[in-house]
């Protein structure tokens, strides 16, 4: 069996075809796709796209806050043989035409919240590329990006309702290209072009391949010893970074993580502000974090410890030293006369005060992974004692 990115799809769509993978937030509540449904998404989003004019080997811009359908949007380029350029929501409109044209994206897939960014630019790319909008059913929206910046609706604009529609009634006619794309696929073709900082100058375009996502996959997944099935994530990671694309996206195909997204309508400020609630709907059983976040995590649980103030905060900053000293400096486990002169505060702590402030990360919170940059050990102290360890890991 070839180690690739779409073998990890297949395989899930057969052995968890009625399991949910994927979960947008709606006015009616939770929606998902489950694995054998999301399968044939992608495929029909890939049939559209051949038909719109992308061709293997064609690279794809994805500008989008996570969601279903970026996550169906990638899937569909790599089965249509293309390749996958996702970018940061955050980047200012002057710092996308490097990028779009460095990579020799021939289409660029945008959301409500970052079409202006991108209908701003346009004009001043090398080349005329194609545009996929996700929020197609909003038509004002598409009416004016096809109005104010001469993208013709069929020829340059296409709506991704429309376009997966178009692709599931040509999909059987095309079914046999599709698999033979697939099934010429090689480990170690490029999957993304994930662009770094470029705060050293302009950003480098790093090529990842298909066994560079698999081994990784794979062996992160064996060394957390991740169930089958019954874990899932809120993903507040952008998609666009590698490290929630690996464990995260992907590390979801083989052992059936659910991945919910944090709810993004509304733009940058109602996704921080929806956090809180959706982590309360969604009750994750494991967090991908970066220091920024723990950090700002950290200090809004202080900051809600200090206010109720009185027994509850005294108990509060005793347990922590307790716990701290119980579990150690991480690397180094204390003594036993240490452990045991801590623990009677440190379990009293915990039963307390810590397994309510656990419950701002829903009741079936277990552990977080932190990658992106170094862990500080204050925040992995932190956290370790309060009941929900950070575990390191890179990107």
């Amino acid at each position: 069996m070839k180690r690739t990115v779409l073998e990890m799809l297949e395989k899930a769509a057969e052995e968890f075809r009625d399991t949910p993978y994927v979960w947008n937030k709606t006015d009616e509540g939770w929606s998902s796709l489950t694995f054998g449904e999301f399968r044939e998404v992608a495929r029909s989003l890939a049939a559209g796209l051949r038909s719109a004019g992308l061709r293997p080997g064609d690279k794809v811009t994805i500008l989008s806050e996570g969601r279903q359908e970026w996550v169906a949007a990638e899937f569909a380029v790599l089965f249509a043989g293309g390749i996958s350029v996702p970018l940061s929501i955050k980047l200012l409109p002057e710092e996308l035409p490097f990028r779009i044209n460095h990579s020799e994206s021939r289409f660029v897939v945008c959301s409500q919240n970052t079409a202006a960014k991108l209908a701003s630019v346009l004009d001043t790319l090398d080349k005329k590329v194609r545009v996929l909008y996700l929020d197609d059913d909003d038509e004002e929206d598409m009416r004016r990006l096809e109005q104010e910046h001469k993208l013709k609706r069929g020829k340059r604009l296409f709506g991704y309702t429309e376009l997966l529609e178009e692709g599931r009634g040509k999909l059987p006619e095309l079914e046999g290209e599709l698999s033979a794309i697939a099934e010429n696929v090689s480990e170690d073709d490029v999957v993304t072009i994930s662009y770094t900082s470029g705060t050293t100058g302009n950003p480098k375009g790093i090529m990842l391949t298909h066994k560079n996502y698999y081994v990784n996959v794979h062996d992160s997944v064996e060394l957390f010893n991740v169930p089958r099935a019954g874990y899932k994530t809120l993903l507040i990671l952008p998609c666009d970074h590698s490290f929630a694309h690996t464990v995260g996206l992907y590390a979801a195909l083989p052992r059936a993580i659910g991945i919910y997204f944090v709810d993004a309508r509304g733009g940058g400020m109602a996704t921080i502000r929806n956090i809180p609630a959706n982590l309360g709907e969604t009750n994750p059983v494991f967090l991908l974090t970066v220091p920024a976040l723990t950090g700002n995590f950290m200090k809004k649980i202080r900051a809600g410890v200090s206010a109720k103030g009185g027994i509850a905060k005294k108990l509060f900053e005793v347990g922590l030293r307790a716990g701290v000293a119980y579990y150690g400096d991480v690397h180094n486990r204390p003594s036993f006369l240490t452990r045991a002169k801590n623990v009677l505060p440190y379990k009293l702590a915990d039963r307390i005060v810590f397994r309510k402030v656990r419950e701002t990360f829903g009741k079936e919170i277990q552990f977080c992974v932190g990658g992106g940059a170094l862990l500080d050990r204050k925040q992995q102290e932190f956290f370790n004692a309060i009941g929900v360890p950070i575990y390191q890991g890179y990107g």
